[in-house]
């Protein structure tokens, strides 16, 4: 058998077995299984128990791939862009994220650089984004002192393209992913602001970030104690845990946690999180699946509880999402907070990492969250118990006002505007601890 034949065979063997999901395979897709010998490969498909009509058309449309992708590594015009690799990357991309949004395949390097961020550092322009399907990408927050902060790009620009290539139809992973390269690379960006259209050149640095936004924890209004969390990494914890003692410390009598802008991040640091202002065993979210393997209750852990009664009001907005989500559900259910704001993104899927033996990685949506008392969030949010809206064109001109000025109502500073939500925040807890204080 000739290499070109093997290569079809081994290849056409492995994406049939894919496609057939049977058990056999289950395990060394996800493990590191020495690959069989030639005459071991040729065998596999006979070797396989009796087909019903729908595996046998699953057969044939595997087989179909696998001739593509042969005719496509023999023929196009450039021979780069189809080594097996190459395909075989871009046909498991294209099998997984159009399942939604969040779903993609991560190839090895990728897989890497993913596992990097979600320890609190990324290598890319310093932006945090949202994208909806079909739309472009929108900047809604700003990192001081990185690259998109130096060529001056605000919250509320849109993104077309990157490097020349339309982003429009891709979800927010890939395009997230086009951002991000090696430190000190450039990346062109095409942007809209308004009716405006511009580019920019940005230089890509490795951005490490506080989740706690710098000088955020303090007292305002009073002993009322304010913290801004932008992201739940890994150190986000530790980091939350500091700042509670540090509020407490300085006397808080109630504190106003800003989860406004939070895209999300870990659900375990959510869960610490959780832990730390609920009692014991109080359940923080439920997972609901089709795989019943997959449906579980989680309930805050034990010894982690700091702080269960100072009055808690919990700051949301229309891009409060995932992690932020779960909190903001789990306090409100078990009434150890008041949410205060808009209703949030609604972006309640469990994301499992599936990692592969070449390195790479599957991420895919397999459950759904459903808060303590039963309320699924996806598509829905979370609901806030006293809606302040703020104007429309104000909107992302706050997202970057909290980050230069954290827990100022008004700041005095030329094109500010008042934080109307912030506001609300401070007056109801003024209320609840005059309150308190009168029928002691």
């Amino acid at each position: 058998m000739n290499c070109r034949r093997w290569s079809l065979v081994q290849l056409g063997a492995g994406i049939l077995l894919l496609f057939c999901g049977c058990q056999a395979f289950r395990k060394p897709f996800l493990s590191t299984q020495p690959v069989p010998s030639s005459s071991e490969a040729a065998e596999v498909p006979t070797a396989l128990p009796p087909v019903n009509k729908e595996r046998a058309e699953n057969y044939r449309r595997a087989l179909l791939l696998v001739q593509t992708m042969e005719m496509l590594r023999q023929n196009y015009v450039d021979s780069r862009k189809v080594t097996y690799e190459e395909l075989f990357n871009h046909a498991m991309q294209g099998m997984v994220s159009a399942l939604d949004p969040y779903s993609d395949y991560e190839p090895p390097r990728e897989h890497s650089r993913q596992r990097v961020k979600r320890a609190g550092s990324v290598v890319g322009i310093g932006a945090t984004a949202v994208k909806p399907d079909g739309h472009p990408m929108t900047l809604i927050k700003i990192l001081p002192g990185t690259p998109a902060e130096k060529a001056k790009l605000r919250p509320g620009d849109q993104i077309l393209a990157i490097n020349g290539t339309s982003i429009i139809r891709l979800n927010l992973a890939r395009a997230l992913n086009m951002l991000r390269g090696r430190p000190g690379s450039t990346v062109t960006l095409q942007l809209r602001r308004g009716k405006q259209e511009f580019s920019a050149t940005l230089k890509r640095e490795l951005v490490k970030s506080s989740s706690i936004v710098p000088g955020s924890v303090k007292l305002i209004s009073g002993k009322i104690g304010y913290l801004k969390l932008t992201s739940f990494t890994a150190s986000s914890s530790e980091e939350f845990k500091e700042a509670l003692q540090k509020l407490k410390k300085l006397g808080a009598r109630g504190i106003i946690l800003d989860l406004r802008y939070n895209p999300g991040g870990l659900v375990d640091t959510a869960v610490n999180i959780a832990s730390m202002l609920l009692e014991p065993e109080k359940i923080v979210f439920r997972a609901s699946s089709r795989n019943k393997a997959f449906e579980k209750t989680v309930r805050t852990r034990k010894a982690m509880s700091m702080d269960t009664t100072t009055p808690l009001i919990v700051l949301t907005n229309a891009f409060s999402a995932s992690c932020s989500e779960i909190l903001t559900g789990a306090l409100q259910d078990h009434k150890r907070a008041r949410v205060l704001g808009v209703r949030t993104f609604g972006k309640g899927t469990i994301l499992r990492v599936a990692p592969l033996a070449t390195g790479g990685a599957v991420r895919y949506a397999s459950s759904h969250y459903v808060t303590p008392g039963g309320r699924v969030i996806e598509k829905k949010g979370i609901i806030p118990d006293i809606e302040v809206r703020i104007p429309s064109n104000d909107v992302m001109r706050l997202s970057s006002q909290t980050l230069r000025y954290p827990g100022s109502i008004k700041p005095p500073y030329h094109g500010t505007i008042r934080d109307l939500q912030l506001a609300r925040a401070v007056e109801v807890l003024q209320h609840e601890l005059k309150h308190k204080e009168s029928a002691r």
